[in-house]
């Protein structure tokens, strides 16, 4: 008999099946649950959670693409050496085709013999997935950066990469973040760890080399390492809403980037983190860094920079909106500010207050202003200042898109399907393309 076995969760992906196809063997002598026959895997599993389908007894239906042959079954006794076991011999790429009928009459313990199906090879046929689908482009990066120091340093781009690391160290040393001491015997000294990023622009042209230096938060302790952690972003429906409103009420749009955002926040826990790699001090290498102020990798870091800028925002006369915690505004809605961990959006119908405004928060923080709106969020803005309007897209994910699925040579049409075509349950052997490219080209929408 035939049915469906779940898969636990801890044993499939987000995107596997929820179920396979097996063959009911029996039932299980020392564990509980049906014994059965993974056909995915060739190996003899037990099970609770089975639903059968008794309308299909007693063989397994055929794969496609399978030769046309025909099989027996063969049972074998327990003494000739061959027991229960739920791996098959490696280096055989072997399914059952069929249970016979004598397996029922084993399973109902006549002899008290355990039924072994035949082992029938698999059809030699290499089947592949559609390449048009971008299978081979799926997790590929085109501006992929470097995974280490050494790897940096030994590319082509060696040099910017460089230049990046001294800024990020140049910014750390400004913002004093640290002080060298001897490592405390009764607290645990966590890693830290270079990571590299291309930033592109609207475009997607690479416009900087990005180099951070990171804590490993994953060996903090909760309740002894931090506490809070939780830290609100802008929502991405109240980003549209400040753009809408700043049409409606003629307001200029503008935007700031925060450099090293993470390091203007106040540590409350004493942490100490190894010194980074590439720039040990020399005869004080057995020193460790005393965190005075938080730094990237940290599991508190978020919520200490949030604090940080809500405070200095509330200085202002600004007040938090009550649908989004990351939107400010003024009475009247005459100002508003959109903040999205360290990039922030002002909107004003003043100029004069933007550059107050700007002013502040380049007092409190290490600020770049990045003038008018033009992207935020891989998204463009365009606002024409002429006709009071605001154009938002997607131009270039969009054609990252194209070019990872191999679209990109594709005739566009107004409507890619026909709206009159009833969409039918196709069979089990009705395969138009991979599930997991599907399901990953229908996310990236």
């Amino acid at each position: 008999m035939q049915g469906l076995c779940n898969v636990p969760k801890v044993e499939r992906r987000k995107l596997e099946p929820k179920a396979r196809k097996c063959v009911l063997l029996g039932y299980g002598e020392q564990k509980k649950g049906y014994r059965l026959f993974d056909i995915s895997s060739a190996k003899v599993i037990h099970s609770r959670d089975v639903v059968f389908n008794e309308s299909s007894m007693p063989g397994i239906e055929k794969e496609p693409g399978e030769s046309e042959e025909k099989f027996i079954t063969v049972s074998i006794p327990e003494e000739h050496g061959i027991a229960d076991s739920t791996e098959c011999t490696e280096g055989e790429d072997l399914i059952p085709e069929t249970v016979g009928a004598e397996n029922d009459s084993c399973n109902r313990g006549e002899d008290n013999q355990e039924p072994i199906p035949a082992p029938v090879r698999r059809s030699s046929r290499n089947i592949q997935p559609p390449d048009r689908y971008g299978f081979s482009l799926i997790g590929v990066d085109d501006e992929q950066a470097p995974m280490s120091v050494s790897e940096a340093l030994s590319s082509c781009d060696k040099q910017k990469w460089k230049e990046a690391m001294e800024r990020e160290m140049k910014s750390l040393y400004l913002n004093d973040v640290w002080e060298l001491m001897e490592p405390p015997e009764d607290r645990k000294i966590i890693k830290s760890k270079w990571k590299f990023r291309k930033k592109v622009d609207t475009s997607g042209t690479v416009s900087r080399y990005k180099a951070r230096l990171v804590a490993q938060g994953c060996s903090q302790k909760s309740g002894l390492d931090y506490e809070e952690t939780f830290s609100p972003v802008v929502c991405f429906e109240s980003i549209r809403s400040v753009i809408s409103i700043s049409v409606q009420k003629n307001l200029q749009l503008h935007q700031m980037d925060v450099t090293t955002a993470f390091l203007h926040g106040e540590l409350a826990e004493e942490i100490n983190m190894k010194q980074p790699e590439g720039y040990i001090e020399s005869g004080n290498e057995h020193l460790v860094c005393r965190l005075k102020k938080s730094i990237y990798g940290l599991k508190q870091v978020p919520r200490c920079w949030n604090h940080a800028l809500d405070n200095c925002l509330k200085k202002m006369n600004l007040k938090q909106s009550l649908s989004d915690p990351c939107v400010y505004i003024s009475s009247g809605l005459e100002f508003l500010v959109a903040v999205y961990v360290d990039d922030i959006i002002l909107g004003g119908n003043n100029g004069l207050r933007i550059k107050e405004v700007k002013k502040e928060l380049s007092k409190k923080f290490e600020m770049k202003d990045l003038g008018k709106l033009h992207h935020f969020l891989g998204v463009a803005v365009n606002q024409d200042q002429k006709t009071g309007s605001i154009w938002i897209g997607q131009a270039s994910y969009i054609r990252k898109l194209l070019q990872k699925f191999k679209m990109s040579d594709c005739k566009p049409v107004k409507s890619p399907a026909n709206p009159g075509v009833k969409l039918t349950s196709s069979g089990d052997g009705d395969y138009v393309c991979d599930e997991k490219i599907y399901r990953v080209l229908i996310g990236s929408l």
